[in-house]
């Protein structure tokens, strides 16, 4: 028999409490039962055990030796940690990532008069027990960047390029079949707490109870972001740290629930409205191949058919009902003109790739489970929508490598038209696009399906200003500095595939590149922005000098001719030619120092300023000074029309050029990578204070150093 406690242990305060009677639900305001948090603000749980008055203690004399029940002196918070709920059961195939032994809190003193009760005369029942989880929680956190040109993560769970500590590689197998050098999803972690309690027995001495009753689990499982909470600020996801905003359900986006993607620019609208006209649009380069929205994925269905079912004569919140199921939900893609038509739609559906895989429910073949509950990304810059957007027409409802049309292959191959720039879904007649998220239902709308939005609309102008390089050879496969293979209109007919999408070219000599930033954001996800304004670039270096014995430098020499050489070592020729052995001086060292350069400790640096913004956009790139993971970019090859990768590009292939030194395995799908800066200064002027308009400067230094030689 195992020792157990007299009364009854529960739950009081629950990070996840969904149950209409939680304390999070009737204490606090409205939405802070959600499901997931914020781990940079206090993450409260508690136990209350009932058995004692808040001002009597635990005693051993209160222990019965039959029933080995005793008074809970700790009460113990195991927080557990895993990516994938999808399997496993708890706590076993869960991480442990900590536990907090706490004894019972100080008790609570009405400040009524004693005529009233208070001043310790009136006394609450029960013992609690509360701590704050959230500072154990926040090193598991960092974040996860999606590969440039790569449309999500490969996988959620691990994510793409992950921060924190850098994995030991030493196995002797190749990169990507090497399971110990990848980390976790920096972006998000589910957690669970199991509390534990200790009684005191009738020696005095300390048990952990472990009979039934004696230990409970938290209500259900949450989600932590790796969000900031700015409780100064104007936008609604951070005040009260509502986290909840960024988790997308099955109902279209309204003031009253708010669907927002994981960021603090301006360009988010709640309806389809063509507020674009409004100038709220983010503005977005043609060669510019990472940008990303993040979110989290809840459920995938029709929710308000789900709530109310009447026309399918179903049950509300009915598990088996079929109606407000989906089998397509994609990212929707909408291009318009520089007076506002529409032109035409595509889809994305890169993030659905890393949802629970479709499966039969209630006798429906090939629809989405209703809950899934996982970070999503994905890329909505113009190079990978134009690379990999799929046709609204094709067959397949997939990724192109899964056998869905992209919109260029469509509209070459099936509606017959030209190879070229015109092909492209983001061609020249294109002013601005929006992004966003839509369900399709199986049987609603006579059995053709409903279109539902999951999410709030995204806005972005296209920026035509000072476009890359764009003349050369197979001019025809190149658009605003970018290499299209879906323009080639022999790709098709290749002995080996075209695999590379959207490559970059260099720009020309008298042209720079603008420079574009990517930071880790306030909400959790990881912003961009190109900078259009004045930059300079500096290396600064520190010498670290030492002493050394003086060289002689008194014997001076002068010019001898080659007929006088000294004889070599070790020759018997008496020969007037013979050569220095070397070209030693002996004592005339007067290229030696006495002081010398021990090593140098050099850094590149930096500065950028921006162009006159409005006051809100500048509030939004503010988080760029506070932001602890901060990234430029990169073009990683030389290219032009000298360059042999110039022509293996665009007359064969890019699926054999290894020994040019480019990736072909599919993680990096162009030829730009993130580099590493750390803001060091930030400042904020004002530009036309009547128009609101400020310019922000940064300072940064590269987190890679310059290598420099020892002495």
């Amino acid at each position: 028999m195992g020792y157990g406690i007299n009364g009854a242990l529960n739950v009081g305060l629950d990070p996840y409490g969904y149950d209409a009677s939680s304390l999070n639900r009737t204490r606090q305001y409205t939405g802070s039962y959600k499901n997931i948090f914020s781990v940079n603000e206090p993450i409260r749980i508690s136990a209350h055990w009932n058995y004692l008055k808040e001002n009597v203690e635990p005693s051993a004399l209160n222990y019965d030796t039959a029933t080995q029940d005793g008074d809970i002196v700790n009460v113990i918070f195991d927080v557990y940690q895993i990516s994938d709920t999808s399997v496993g059961t708890f706590p076993d195939d869960w991480t442990l990532v900590g536990s907090i032994r706490k004894s019972r809190d100080i008790r609570n003193i009405s400040q009524k008069d004693r005529s009233y009760g208070g001043d310790g005369v009136l006394t609450p029942q029960g013992h609690t027990f509360t701590v704050d989880i959230s500072e154990m929680l926040r090193d598991l956190l960092s974040y996860s960047l999606v590969p440039h040109g790569k449309g999500t993560y490969t996988n959620t769970f691990f994510g793409g390029l992950n921060g924190g500590a850098e994995q030991q590689g030493n196995l002797m197998s190749p990169v990507w079949s090497d399971s110990y050098i990848v980390t976790k999803n920096g972006s998000y972690r589910k957690i669970k707490i199991r509390i534990r309690s200790e009684i005191v027995d009738n020696n005095g001495i300390i048990r952990e109870a472990t009979d039934a009753g004696s230990f409970k689990d938290s209500n259900s499982v949450f989600s932590i972001i790796n969000s900031a909470p700015d409780y100064d600020g104007y936008f609604p996801a951070s005040r009260h740290g509502n986290a909840t905003a960024f988790i997308h359900l099955g109902w279209g986006t309204s003031t009253s629930y708010w669907r927002s993607f994981m960021t603090r620019c301006t360009n988010g609208m709640w309806a389809s409205t063509n507020y674009n006209e409004q100038g709220r649009g983010k503005d977005v380069r043609m060669d510019e191949a990472a940008e990303f929205v993040q979110w989290v994925q809840g459920t995938v269905n029709n929710y308000s058919i789900w709530n109310d079912p009447t026309g399918a004569g179903e049950t509300a919140y009915n598990a088996n009902n079929t109606s407000d199921l989906c089998d397509d939900v994609y990212m929707r893609i909408d291009a318009y003109d520089s007076s506002g038509a529409l032109l035409r739609t595509a889809k994305l559906y890169d993030w659905n790739q890393n949802l629970i895989p479709k499966t039969t429910i209630n006798s429906v073949t090939d629809v989405w489970p209703r809950s899934h509950y996982r970070m999503c990304a994905q890329n909505v810059s113009p190079v990978y929508i134009n690379a990999n957007c799929i046709h609204m027409d094709s067959a397949v409802k997939d990724i192109w490598e899964n056998g869905g049309e992209t919109y260029t292959r469509h509209l070459i191959d099936v509606d017959g038209a030209s190879s070229d720039k015109s092909a492209l879904f983001l061609n020249d007649e294109v002013a601005y696009y929006s992004a966003r998220i839509v369900g399709i239902t199986t049987t609603q709308g006579n059995g053709q399906g409903i279109s539902r939005t999951y999410s709030e609309y995204r806005w972005f102008n296209i920026d035509r200003d000072r476009f890359l390089n764009t003349n050369g050879a197979n001019e025809g496969s190149r658009y605003a500095g970018i290499y299209y293979t879906e323009l080639r209109d022999d790709q098709l007919t290749l002995p080996y595939p075209v695999r590379c999408k959207g490559f970059r070219w260099n720009t020309i000599k008298n042209q720079t590149d603008y420079f574009r930033i990517h930071w880790l954001n306030k909400c959790g996800g990881i912003d961009s922005y190109t900078i259009k304004g004045h930059k300079s670039i500096s290396y600064n270096s520190e010498k670290d000098i030492i002493q050394r014995k003086e060289p002689n430098r008194l014997d001076w020499r002068i010019g001898r001719s080659s007929t006088a050489n000294p004889y070599p070592t070790g020759t018997t020729v008496q020969s007037p030619s013979g050569s220095y052995q070397s070209d030693y001086m002996g004592d005339t060292m007067n290229h030696k120092g006495g002081l010398e350069i021990l090593n140098v400790n050099a850094t590149r640096s930096g500065k950028v300023t921006t162009l006159p913004l409005a006051q809100d956009k500048a509030d939004w790139l503010r988080e760029i000074l506070t932001s602890p993971n901060v990234w430029t970019e990169n073009l990683t090859q030389q290219t032009g029309s000298n360059n042999p990768l110039y022509n293996l590009v665009n007359y064969r292939s890019v699926s054999n050029y290894d020994k040019y030194g480019i990736n072909t395995d599919g993680r990096t799908p162009n030829n730009m990578e993130y580099v590493p800066l750390i803001i060091t200064s930030s400042s904020m002027d004002t530009y036309d204070e009547s128009k609101g308009l400020v310019t922000m400067t940064f300072e940064y230094t590269h987190s890679h150093a310059v290598v420099t030689q020892r002495n």
